[in-house]
């Protein structure tokens, strides 16, 4: 057995014992529109064909029996395509069994697994409006994406941009192009915004660094901190030569008197010494020549001899005290020029110490006016950075303003006007979804469901709730499942028993 590819469409329905209804008959057109109070079997009739052709049991919509009974809810499509292609879709609890034609005959042979071939043909999870409306944000999202196939060209995109790869965050594989444009719009956004903290940053850097510059930044004085430096040593030398020289000169003066001063003592005192050794000498020897004849002469003698010698010793500390006094003169004058000495070295010590000021003020500019160009050098940077960030922001700015211009160029053949999808919330306009009012969330419920079920070979769309939509927005949604050219069953409350209008 073989089968076309052409479009099928669903020709007849069959419901037996599902939910409130016993038996219904539908020979369904393009359009189809079910209206009835609640409970007359219109919601019944779409719950039964969404299963038949979706899969799943059917045993939790059997027929509650008043009589107790126990009942099977069947189902039973015919569906058609071009030519003499025919399907029989016979479906009851929780079996299914699809035939089809053979060929120009009346026989029908069973199709190998049935549910299967039904998914291949059917889009049950976009074919109801209804799912799209109650789903989850994110599945909504997913579900709409799946209906908008665009043509996407992700190197030719980054070129109008000027943005290369590298440049973004990784993009998984296998997204839709509105889901892979926002991510990678929203990788250059979140670039140019550390780009533009950073711009501000340095500029920050920039302005508080020249706060603590001085107003005039002293020139650069490495020669006169060199010749300040070479005139300290110069005078610190001469200050340790002059010092040491009239130590020693001191010291040499000193040494000098005090050496007069004990050999004119030594010589005294051992000429002092010999003299009175020589006087006694004589003393005893006239003592002993006269003695025996005239002890008053050598009494007169021994006083005369005594007071030469009292004489004697004051002639003798008189030349004592003459010495001492040539060492006190002597002392005095190397006094004096150590104290000449010490005016002098006063003198250099100032010199000595104006010029250590002079190298300190000097030095202290030289490291001003180092650290004062080191500062302006590092702002000069800083503002070199941000003209560097500045022309990336604007460069990014750019990219982000192609990006756009190129995301409203896909947009215009969206089939839903102001349409956007990021982080996998929908909004129209700008206003989300759960935000718009009834009628319009109905309508983009449907025409996701279009354009799902237009790439399938059995377009159909199911649409319960409709009585949320006013008779001019009704009337654009019929007018809008015909304009799609899918086959579409649609319940609505009305007042009134079951009808069913088929267009």
């Amino acid at each position: 057995m073989s089968t076309k590819n052409g479009r099928l469409d669903v020709v007849a329905v069959e419901i037996r014992d599902v939910l409130g209804a016993k038996e219904f008959r539908l020979e369904p057109g393009q359009i189809n529109v079910l209206e009835g109070r609640n409970g007359t079997g219109k919601s019944t009739a779409l719950a039964a064909l969404q299963a038949a052709l979706g899969g799943g049991s059917l045993a939790k919509l059997a027929r509650v029996d008043p009589a107790g009974a126990e009942t099977e809810p069947e189902v039973v499509l015919v569906i058609e395509g071009q030519g003499n292609e025919t399907y029989r879709v016979e479906r009851t609890g929780e079996k299914v069994r699809v035939r089809a034609r053979v060929g120009d005959t009346a026989a029908f042979e069973d199709v190998g697994k049935p549910q299967g071939w039904l998914s291949s043909l059917f889009d049950g999870s976009g074919s109801n409006p209804v799912r799209f409306l109650t789903a989850p944000d994110k599945e909504r999202a997913l579900l709409l994406l799946e209906a908008l196939p665009l043509k996407f060209d992700r190197s030719a995109l980054l070129a109008e941009m000027e943005i290369a790869p590298a440049e973004i965050r990784p993009v998984p594989a296998g997204l839709h192009p509105l889901e892979e444009i926002s991510l990678i719009r929203q990788s250059v956004f979140d670039t140019r915004t550390g780009v533009n903290r950073d711009q501000k940053s340095a500029a920050s850097s920039a302005d508080q660094l020249r706060r603590n510059l001085p107003a005039v930044i002293p020139t650069a004085n490495g020669t006169e901190v060199e010749a300040a430096t070479a005139r300290v040593t110069e005078l610190s030398a001469s200050f340790a030569r002059d010092e040491q020289r009239a130590e020693s000169a001191l010291a040499q003066a000193l040494t000098e008197a005090r050496s007069e001063h004990d050999q004119a003592e030594a010589r005294i005192r051992a000429e002092h010494k010999e003299a009175v050794r020589t006087k006694r000498a004589a003393h005893d020897a006239l003592a002993a020549e006269l003695r025996a004849a005239v002890e008053r002469q050598i009494a007169e003698e021994v006083a005369a001899i005594e007071a030469q010698v009292e004489a004697l010793r004051e002639e003798t500390n008189g030349k004592l005290e003459s010495v001492a006094t040539v060492l006190g003169a002597a002392q005095d004058e190397a006094n004096r020029d150590r104290a000449a000495a010490d005016r002098g070295l006063a003198s250099l010590h100032e010199q000595l110490a104006q010029a250590k000021e002079t190298l300190a003020v000097l030095r202290e500019r030289a490291e001003g006016g180092a650290k004062a160009r080191a500062l302006a050098e590092q702002a000069n940077e800083f503002d070199a950075q941000v003209d560097r960030l500045s022309a990336e922001s604007e460069r990014l700015t750019k990219a982000l303003v192609a990006l756009d211009a190129h995301r409203r160029r896909l947009a215009e053949n969206l089939p839903i006007p102001g349409l956007s999808i990021e982080d996998r919330v929908i909004r129209v306009n700008g206003i989300e979804f759960g935000q718009l009012n009834t009628a319009q969330r109905v309508g983009i419920a449907v025409q996701v469901s279009c354009l799902r079920a237009q790439g399938q070979r059995l377009p159909v769309v199911f649409v319960d709730g409709a009585e949320a939509l006013d008779r001019e927005h009704f009337e654009a949604l019929v007018s809008a499942l015909k304009a799609n050219g899918v086959q579409a069953f649609v319940g609505r409350v009305a007042d009134h028993d079951l009808t069913v209008q088929v267009a």
